[in-house]
């Protein structure tokens, strides 16, 4: 099957509808793409920036963070990157590695302030303003322990933060903004291995309560319920709509289509699906349980496809 081919190659693709989404470059150089027209309308619209973090929340608005730096500057646009608001963030962190906003004013950054073995210490802020104004986030000595992944919170208060020792996933979580955190261990087998190195993911949530959380070989659903991933996770890429309808994939080869019903998982090849030679996915969005697209490169070439079924069957 043929796709169409685009010139970018993608590898991180937030789509809001059939013609309306956001897209991120990182070779030959970092950049921002905004399309209005599917696989045929996507435009450049990076500020002047080199790098940073990336996120959008709708098909208007998004924000870039700079990673780097003691005066780190965060970029917002509402008008899909025709032009951008720069505020300059004063930070004590080496780095920022996760931005997350649960609307157009809310939203928090994580930063790594130091980092020593399996545990690093973090700074998190949080603005109430779209990114104008930035204040810190507790961050207490009961978070001293584990290799920490960025804040996600669910409401201004609501937050969690995932985090790794060999062998012993933890969770950290608040119901106060940040005021206090509590730390939780994750059982992610029923029979624990010696040498299981599991490594928790950042958690997708669908609104204050129900979310999926990938572990590397394990993604544990709300209620308990546990889904069985590919034990060869190396690069997860990992998208859901709901808790019963979630894709990944691991080697870029094979797409799982994966629910909370193990005897309906699926296992798409890319390559045989497409008759494509070396073909290999670089990103996929899905906006419902049905509708997706997918970007697949082949021999220096690159495409985007949609998917009306799930992801059984591109075009």
């Amino acid at each position: 099957m043929c796709g169409v081919e685009i010139p970018y190659n993608i590898d991180d693709l937030k789509m809001y509808d059939q013609s309306n989404g956001w897209a991120t470059v990182t070779v030959p150089e970092f950049a921002v793409l905004n399309t209005e027209g599917g696989a045929e309308g996507w435009k450049d619209v990076t500020p002047e920036t080199t790098n940073g973090l990336f996120t959008s929340i709708n098909k208007d608005t998004a924000f870039i963070v700079s990673t780097t730096g003691e005066e780190k500057q965060i970029y917002r646009t509402t008008n899909r990157g025709v032009t951008w608001e720069e505020t300059t963030i004063h930070s004590k962190s080496d780095g920022m590695y996760y931005v997350y906003f649960i609307d157009e004013n809310t939203g928090w950054i994580t930063g790594q302030v130091r980092s020593e073995g399996y545990n690093n210490r973090i700074e998190i802020l949080a603005t109430e303003d779209g990114g104008k104004g930035w204040i810190e986030v507790k961050v207490d000595d009961q978070m001293e322990e584990g290799y920490k992944n960025g804040a996600v919170f669910t409401s201004k208060d609501h937050g969690l933060i995932t985090a790794t020792l060999p062998g012993e996933p933890l969770l950290y979580t608040t119901s106060n903004g940040g005021e206090m955190w509590t730390k939780k261990k994750l059982v992610v087998t029923d029979k624990p291995l010696p040498d299981l190195f599991s490594e928790p993911q950042t958690p997708t949530f669908y609104n204050e309560n129900e979310g999926i959380l990938p572990i590397v070989n394990w993604s544990d659903l709300s209620n308990n319920r546990k889904i069985v991933v590919p034990k060869e996770d190396q690069n997860l890429h990992f998208n859901s709509v709901d808790v019963n309808h979630i894709w990944q994939t691991t080697d870029g080869v094979n797409l799982y289509i994966v629910s909370a019903a193990p005897e309906n998982n699926e296992v798409i090849s890319v390559p045989e699906a497409l008759n494509l030679e070396n073909a290999h996915i670089l990103a996929f969005s899905f906006i419902s349980s049905k509708e997706g697209f997918m970007v697949v490169k082949s021999n220096e070439k690159v495409y985007w496809y949609v998917t009306h079924n799930g992801g059984k069957v591109w075009q």
